[in-house]
């Protein structure tokens, strides 16, 4: 764009040009759409009667109220559906009888089912029955309750098929006219809105926003002023439940997403949800106050569930060749339904596949989620193999599956097939993802709180990410953490486990960050958050390199591996997955590549990989508690500080080679040398100093003991070993005096002369 037209642009919006560009490069190009993104406006919500259905929802819900039939309003047990339950019964209550219900899992399954069915006809006999989040693939359930004599209006906002339950249906996505990607409360909502004003449904925005943003619908068009003036409704006036839930945090999306909504949804992941409409529905405070707690403790639960699930899904993926797997599709009789929607999200996230967990229910059915990268419909694909399904339903990127048992191999088979023929490898690698280049400059706090105008981010206008080039500057570890830092001026960068990835880089790399506004000790300044870290130009100081190759001294077997030619290991690089060249100083990944020229295009990380999925890629000083069971083969490209770390890859990876002849770096460390630094060390101790990192002892004991940096970490490691010294959590040394045989230290071995 031009510099006039950007800057007229800007001029319009009242914002920056740095904003503006980041504006248009997200689409925002109409200057009256940008203005109704930046400012959302209720008066911007379209008219609900737009919607396919509502006007026949609305004549029938009408003649229940004035006849005061029953109404019941059955709804899924996740977020979305406790939220819109909640919005039509707090609407509803006192106009007519009502009541609701919430299948649970793992007795009725998901949606309406027959069970559910016949417990509502025991309970309630309603004679209108309400879905919402659920219902538009319910045609045999539908038909069911209509020949109980009941009707039913089915709310909801998942993607029709191609038969649909003979009722009135309410759901945007049928003709996906104006804005149509609601979540189910927001259909709920919509409904509520129909059936009486705008003013009427605003109170209930608080709830819908809940669940806008925890359904992973897009925060655009009508959900972005749903979840703007939700928000702002929670932190100006909350509801006593969503206040006692939120507790000491500040409302955001991002505090809905990770600490909110996994609350709601604990319930019904593993128990039921029934109870949880209270969190919005009641003024009970001590009712209220014993809900939460409970939730509390259902997802902590629900947190170590979901890891046991999460950790045995990777063990199935060892050894699996990822160059012919493009859907990863996993099977365990007993892992628990709840949780497997979340779990195959985190597998997909690591593996950049679309994953589908499966587990096995009472009926010898496997029910199970999946969740699909961003180039992959998930929704279609099951369409494409329904034949093999006894049901499914959802969304392009999440969907719930049914299948019988004896055909999961084939539908394995089809499914990666279809993936295979339609489409490219390199949709399946990690790939760069940043709106923009950020200048690093004393602008940087201004354009931080203008970010804030994109609030809240999300699913469909995510929080924007910006690549710093990381050339000229050094980054200080925080304290005895793996947490690094670099400050200037009134901004920080700041990176989270990220002390072995980049903190010894003198190179140059590609960071991939998020910025936001952040005040500490009446200091205001613009913190940049590391998410990613691409080595682009790979200089480590030899000595540095070294520092990070110590903890291979603490490897007591020792193990051999056969050597390699460059020709045979070309002969090995003709797949984009498998391979891992490993390196150990700055000179052995410059013979690198001399010896293997197409380890130029190959990714490069320090420390550890950027990710599990096993692109072919170089990793320089790796951690030695490294797995490296998803790569085919490691090939070693240099010489450790001990062989003795060969052992630790073997026990993960059968593929082991050493390119060109190794030998080990052999560490000599004297006992006098030990003796001294421990002495001062001990000096430093009985003056009481606090010390919040290595690097400060070393600059207190270099003043009056002549060693090395390097040196001093070897001993260091040796007494930590022998649990000689301790560091308490406030910084301050604490000595061990039992007497100790050098001898039981690993380290202390593997540097005798």
């Amino acid at each position: 764009m031009e510099d006039r037209v950007l800057q007229d642009y800007c001029s319009s919006l009242r914002i920056s040009q740095r904003f503006g560009s980041l504006l248009l490069a997200r689409g925002l190009d109409n200057i009256e759409d940008a203005k109704k993104y930046l400012h959302p406006s209720i008066d911007d919500m379209q008219d609900p009667f737009s919607i396919l259905g509502m006007k026949e929802a609305v004549t029938r819900i009408k003649k229940a109220i004035e006849k005061k039939e029953k109404i019941l309003i059955f709804g899924d047990y996740d977020c979305d559906g406790i939220s819109a339950i909640s919005i039509l019964m707090l609407y509803l209550q006192g106009k007519t009888p009502v009541d609701y219900y919430i299948p649970n899992r793992n007795v009725d399954g998901y949606g309406l089912s027959s069970t559910a069915i016949d417990s509502i006809l025991t309970s309630s006999k309603p004679s209108l029955v309400i879905t919402v989040d659920c219902g538009i693939t319910s045609v045999a359930e539908a038909q069911y309750l209509k020949e109980h004599g009941i009707d039913i209006i089915v709310t909801d906002h998942h993607e029709p098929q191609d038969v649909l339950p003979d009722c009135i249906i309410v759901d945007p996505k049928i003709e996906r006219k104006g804005f149509y990607d609601y979540c189910g409360a927001g259909v709920a909502l919509k409904l509520v809105e129909a059936l009486s004003s705008r003013e009427e449904v605003i109170q209930y925005f608080d709830i819908c926003a809940l669940a806008t943003i925890a359904d992973l619908v897009p925060l655009t068009g009508e959900n972005r002023i749903i979840a703007y003036y939700g928000l702002k409704q929670i932190k100006e006036k909350p509801r006593l439940g969503i206040k006692l839930l939120l507790g000491d945090e500040t409302i955001s999306s991002y505090t809905v997403m990770f600490r909110l909504a996994p609350r709601i949804n604990s319930a019904g992941r593993l128990d039921s949800a029934m109870k949880v409409v209270d969190l919005f529905v009641s003024n009970d405070p001590i009712l209220l106050r014993m809900l939460v707690e409970e939730l509390g403790e259902v997802n902590s639960r629900r947190q170590a569930i979901c890891e046991q699930v999460v950790s045995e899904a990777m063990e199935m993926l060892k050894k699996v060749n990822f160059n012919k797997t493009r859907i990863i599709i996993l099977e365990k009789d007993d892992w628990e339904a709840g949780v497997i929607g979340i779990a195959a999200s985190r597998i997909m996230e690591v593996f950049k596949r679309p994953t589908i967990l499966l587990a096995k229910k009472e009926d010898g059915l496997l029910r199970g989620s999946s969740r699909s990268i961003k180039s992959v419909n998930i929704f279609d694909l099951l369409t494409r193999l329904s034949d093999l399904l006894a049901a499914y339903g959802g969304h392009a990127q999440a969907a719930g599956v049914t299948i019988a048992k004896e055909n999961l191999e084939e539908f394995k088979k089809r499914a990666n097939d279809i993936l295979l023929a339609e489409h490219d490898d390199s949709e399946f690698l990690l790939k760069e993802h940043y709106d923009t280049d950020l200048q690093l400059d004393n602008t940087l706090l201004a354009f931080s709180k203008e970010l804030e105008l994109l609030e809240p981010t999300g699913f469909g206008n995510p929080k924007p990410v910006f690549r710093v080039i990381a050339d000229d500057f050094k980054f200080d570890r925080i304290g005895f953490s793996n947490h690094i830092k670099y400050a200037k001026g009134d901004y920080e960068i700041i990176g989270f486990n990220c002390l072995n990835k980049i903190g010894s880089l003198e190179g140059g790399a590609e960071l991939e960050v998020t910025l936001s506004n952040n005040i500490y000790q009446n200091r205001e300044y613009a913190q940049c958050t590391i998410k990613t870290v691409r080595v682009t130009k790979v200089d480590i100081d030899y000595g540095n390199a070294q520092t990070l190759n110590i903890p291979q001294l603490g490897i007591a077997e020792k193990a051999n591996i056969p050597v390699i030619s460059a020709g045979a290991v070309k002969e090995k690089l003709n797949a984009n997955y498998g391979n891992l060249f490993i390196c150990f100083s700055n000179e052995d990944y410059e013979q690198l590549l001399k010896d293997i020229p197409q380890a130029k295009d190959y990714s490069v990380s320090i420390g550890e990989p950027m990710t599990l999925n096993p692109e072919n890629s170089i990793l320089i000083c790796p951690k030695v508690d490294m797995d490296y069971s998803y790569f085919e083969r490691v090939i070693i490209a240099g010489n450790p500080i001990s062989t003795n770390y060969f052992s630790t890859i073997l026990k993960t990876c059968e593929e082991v080679y050493a390119l060109d002849d190794y030998k080990g770096q052999k560490v000599i460390i004297l006992d006098n040398t030990i003796n001294s630094v421990y002495t001062e060390i001990k000096k430093l101790m009985m003056r009481g100093l606090r010390l919040n990192s290595l690097s400060a002892i070393y600059v207190n004991i270099k003043k009056s003991l002549n060693v090395s940096y390097f040196t001093f970490l070897v001993v260091y490691q040796i007494l930590t070993e022998l649990n000689v010294i301790t560091f308490n959590d406030k910084g301050r040394i604490e000595i061990n005096y039992d007497k100790k045989d050098r001898n039981s230290s690993v380290t202390y071995q593997n540097t005798r002369p």
